[in-house]
């Protein structure tokens, strides 16, 4: 197929415009009507009659009611032209990054054409859009990388970026490699961010984890744990495999029965090969990560570390067991870490 080309012309030489039109969703441009014979006279019948409905200038919906959110996005391209493919939310959606239909359309095109903007789209206007495009794939969108990179820059905060990073790569149509390869191809907002944090996201598998690396052990330079470590029938979040420590995150804020059950039966299959469990969720990691990596400081002394470690900030938690610890070793025993904890701390 040429550069400029349509990409629906393949499938108009193989079969009828009706077969093409079902395949849309009901919904057809103008150009494809004329390029299979259709007249503009014929065309008008229809729309006077109100057996179609314009949706945008040239394009169409066929069929009684509503047009479908997937005959809208395909009305979308047919409406921007030859080079146009689905971006940002638009395309995250059709490659199925996203479960939920977004608000508006986005569709890119090449920096060199200009195209009005519709109610419910937005046109993107981008240079060497070509490199971004999903190979082989019709109708044309960008890559998986690079739909999250599009939603990456327009987050307002980098919590929201890292979130949507870590969302997509868990849906496991797209990988943190991709992502982190669009975004090195490009300039936007928080890509300095984003690939700065890529090394502490590769393994994880939500945001929950990446919090938990980034605010738990590293800003308090914990050992580093293994991620998504396997034992038999069980995978472990985060797993301290030297000292028999594992912690396992849950960012769900309600409770469900049956996983609970899961969760505490593969509680006990740990405990049986001498691996203690501690476990937090969205609240302990989010809004408490000193108090959490001061328990998980406590347990692995208990447990044999005697690595340093260093509280984030004037008034860490982790600050008073590195003083407890440097009383211990004044007097010539080991730090133990054995100075109490919030009540209401993570967990409690």
């Amino acid at each position: 197929m040429r550069p400029d080309e349509p990409w629906w012309m393949a499938h108009l030489e193989l079969a009828a415009i009706d077969d093409l039109i079902h395949r849309q969703d009901g919904a057809v441009g103008r150009d494809q009507l004329v390029r299979a014979g259709v007249s503009i006279v014929e065309i008008r019948r229809h729309l006077r009659r109100r057996e179609w409905i314009l949706v945008w200038p040239g394009v169409y919906a066929t069929r009684p009611g509503s047009p479908t959110a997937y005959g809208m996005a395909i009305g979308a391209l047919l409406y921007a032209g030859p080079t146009a493919m689905w971006s940002h939310a638009t395309a995250a959606h059709q490659l199925g990054l996203r479960t939920a239909t977004p608000p508006r359309i986005d569709v890119s095109i090449v920096a060199e054409r200009q195209v009005r903007p519709q109610p419910g789209l937005r046109i993107h206007r981008i240079r060497q859009l070509e490199t971004r495009r999903l190979e082989a794939v019709v109708p044309p969108r960008v890559t998986p990388g690079h739909a999250v990179v599009d939603q990456v820059a327009e987050q307002r905060t980098l919590n929201g970026a890292v979130a949507l990073v870590a969302d997509s790569c868990q849906t496991g149509r797209v990988s943190l490699d991709e992502v982190e390869a669009a975004s090195r191809s490009r300039q936007h907002r928080w890509g300095v961010q984003v690939r700065a944090m890529a090394g502490a996201m590769h393994g994880s598998d939500s945001l929950l984890e990446v919090l938990y690396i980034r605010d738990v052990e590293r800003r308090h330079r914990l050992p580093m744990s293994a991620r998504q470590r396997r034992s038999g029938q069980d995978i472990s979040d985060c797993a301290y495999d030297a000292f028999g420590v594992l912690v396992e995150l849950d960012g769900r804020v309600h409770l469900v029965v049956e996983r609970w059950w899961r969760d505490m039966a593969k509680d006990n299959r740990s405990a049986l090969r001498g691996e203690l469990t501690l476990r937090y969720g969205w609240l302990d990691v989010h809004h408490h990560p000193c108090d959490v990596a001061a328990q998980v400081l406590v347990v692995l002394r208990q447990r044999g570390f005697r690595g340093r470690v260093r509280p984030c900030r004037a008034g860490c938690p982790v600050a008073r067991l590195v003083a407890r610890d440097g009383q211990d070793l004044a007097r010539g025993a080991s730090p133990q870490s054995h100075c109490a904890l919030r009540e209401d701390g993570p967990g409690g």
